[in-house]
């Protein structure tokens, strides 16, 4: 039995299991979720721990490490343009959309009120942002402590502060940068053989989860992430369609054959979910495309490792879907924030499974959610990264072009 196939089945379990006895004794249901809630939140709280030391080294190791590519000047500049527009693009699109559709979703608020109240034994995380005038928020971007920083859990300027001494250190002589490069590959490796085991849990964490869900909402609690599947999905299908547009305007290529060149690729980003997977369907359409060989060894290889255009959407989908089923209101006045915060995060997404739904975490925080519900968003996460990933390597390729002809979309 494959690990997917055991999370989904203990997602249904809980599911099933809540809400039979939610049905049978509502009062039983709940004291059985006031014991079962802190295991969920356990293994959430488990992932969480490794975030921070993970975001932060993968990013020593892919700036720093690339030191190589700042021979290549121009095209580099042209395509962080490229990525930068189009992943803002996708940020504006979630944050006029996203707020609307799960506003959609009717949650109990009774039930809503006692899934909050059961999250106090849970995962959390400190939330900043919405208590901050825009002054503030921005002057906040560069930590005059970055310790404190990473004591408080705020990881967006921990995030540009380890871009930054990453630049600084491509500048030093090769010599010098490279302990500092192998040391935090090596907490690289390290930390992914720690996510490897916590995810090894995963069945009995999603069933804690999932349980405590179903205890609150009953039946309905299958309903409300069926809701948060169609809507990721959705999104993630209507922002890979857009490829084509920056691929014909921008990068002046011809549909159909833009579309044959991304079709493997594609088919190869649905059935892996993986981007690096598709790097050499990617290469081999770059190659159809006729797009410059430079094209294709290096913007291609860092828009598959960095260049997650639809990770927005991950972040806003996964954040309002919890803060409605947690009842936690959400001001117009947060979205300035979350935005801007979508889009830097969106370079920050560490190559492990879910990377996306735990980089959400400053999002999170940001709303003020209680954080053990990410455990409810991978457990279901399969569906939505298939879309995910596709679409992704669609927007990859589609950048490219734009790269190889000198132009932002």
């Amino acid at each position: 039995m494959t690990f997917n196939t055991r999370v989904l089945l203990s997602l249904a379990a809980g599911l099933a299991v809540g809400a039979a006895l939610q049905g049978i004794d509502p009062a039983l249901a709940a004291r059985m979720s006031d014991v079962v809630a802190p295991i969920g939140a356990l293994w959430v709280n488990a992932l969480l721990m490794l975030v921070m030391p993970l975001v932060l080294a993968s990013l020593v190791v892919g700036v720093a490490g690339a030191a190589d590519a700042a021979a290549i000047g121009r095209l580099g500049a042209r395509a962080a343009v490229v990525f930068l527009v189009m992943v803002s693009i996708t940020a504006a699109i979630a944050v006029a959309v996203v707020p609307a559709a799960m506003a959609l979703l009717h949650v109990d608020p009774s039930a809503a009120e006692s899934l909050r109240a059961s999250a106090s034994v849970g995962a959390t995380v400190s939330s900043t942002a919405e208590v901050q005038t825009a002054g503030q928020w921005f002057a906040s971007l560069l930590p005059a402590n970055p310790v404190r920083a990473a004591l408080d859990g705020r990881l967006l300027p921990l995030v540009i502060f380890a871009v930054l001494f990453s630049v600084a250190l491509t500048r030093l002589p090769r010599e010098r940068a490279a302990p500092v490069i192998s040391f935090s590959l090596g907490i690289v490796e390290a930390l992914r053989v720690l996510v490897a085991w916590i995810l090894a849990l995963a069945p009995i964490g999603v069933f804690a989860l999932a349980f405590t869900l179903a205890t609150r909402f009953g039946v309905v609690a299958a309903g409300l992430l069926g809701f948060y599947l169609a809507v990721a999905c959705v999104l993630c299908t209507i922002v890979a369609l857009g490829a084509f547009p920056v691929a014909v305007l921008g990068g002046r290529v011809p549909v159909r054959e833009f579309a044959r060149a991304a079709a493997p690729a594609w088919l190869v980003g649905f059935v892996s979910r993986s981007s690096i997977a598709t790097l050499p369907s990617l290469m081999d359409g770059a190659r159809a495309l006729r797009l410059p060989e430079s094209v294709s060894t290096f913007v291609l290889p860092l828009s598959v490792a960095a260049f997650k255009c639809t990770a927005p959407l991950t972040f806003l989908s996964g954040a309002y879907f919890l803060a409605r089923i947690y009842g936690v209101p959400v001001s117009p006045s947060q979205l300035p924030f979350v935005a801007v915060q979508a889009v830097l995060l969106s370079f920050a997404v560490p190559g492990i499974p879910y990377g996306s739904i735990i980089t959400a975490v400053p999002i999170i925080a940001t709303l003020g959610v209680p954080a053990e519900g990410l455990g409810l968003l991978i457990a279901v996460d399969m569906v939505a990264d298939m879309f995910r990933s596709s679409s992704n390597v669609g927007l990859d390729l589609a950048a490219a072009t734009v790269v190889a002809r000198g132009a932002v979309a």
